[in-house]
Formats: structure tokens, sequence, C-alpha cells
């Protein structure tokens, strides 16, 4: 069983930005604590809660502050730098809705467990990039 999808905080620009990328076996993982991943260029913060698992994103939005770093009570970690608290489900800070970490969609597959994140910009060639300079050029003269 997953997390609910509350909807990618992703803009989609016509085209899928987002991959589902391996966690790792759900036997290798604790569902007693969070468990804080590298996942791409992600670092995530996974969590087993009301039987259901669940991603944040493991950094403080505030202070850039690592959330695994942090006390777990109950359903929320506290930022260690200033001791905000965020719930470990759907990412908001307890007292101010407007603040929240970012939450990754869940699911597993043949009993591992996969989050979907942000596609990476595809990169231009150097030749594209070249001729996107030159384009510019020829409409300054």
């Amino acid at each position: 069983m997953t997390g609910p999808l509350a909807g990618s905080p992703y803009p989609s620009f016509g085209r899928d930005v987002t991959m589902w990328m391996t966690v790792g076996p759900v036997p290798e993982l604790s569902t007693d604590s969070p468990n804080a991943r590298l996942i791409g260029s992600h670092s995530v913060l996974l969590s087993y809660r009301n039987s259901s698992w669940w991603a944040i994103a493991n950094i403080c939005p505030h202070r850039g502050e690592v959330l695994s770093d942090g006390l777990v009570q109950g359903d929320c970690v506290t930022c260690p730098g200033h001791f905000w608290r965020f719930s470990l489900t759907d990412g908001m800070k307890q007292g101010d809705e407007r603040v929240r970490v970012a939450t990754y969609p869940v699911r597993l597959v043949d009993d591992v467990l996969e989050i979907e994140v942000p596609d990476p910009a595809p990169t231009q060639s150097l030749r594209e990039i070249l001729l996107a300079h030159a384009r510019a050029e020829d409409t300054n003269d």
C-alpha cells in the first residue's frame, strides 16, 4: 500500500517531467523510524505510517537543515536548526499551512519501494548551444 497522491508540485511543460526511481526492497527499510535516502539528486525522508509508505524532502525549506537529523515524534519530524515541525505524511509545517516540504508519490512494485521524482531537464548538445548563440548574434546585427 502506498500513500495518497496529493498532486505533483512540478509543472508539466507539455511533457512528462517525473520518473519513478527505486528506493529499495521493503524488507531492507525500517518501519519503526524514518529512512533517509538520496534518490537521484533528491534527499528524501521515507516513513511508514498508518500502513502506508510516505516520502517527503529531507531538507527544511527555511535554512536547508537536514530533517533526518531532527527528532521524530509521532507523525512529525522536528528540524534540528530552528525546531519547526513537519508532518511525515503531507509535509505541512505544524501551525502554518503555508509552509511545507515537498512530498513525493510512493508506490510498491513487487515488494520494492519506488518514488516519483522530477525528471531532470534534457541537456542541450554543443551543436544546439552554438546554433542558439549564432541565431542570437544574427538578430543583434
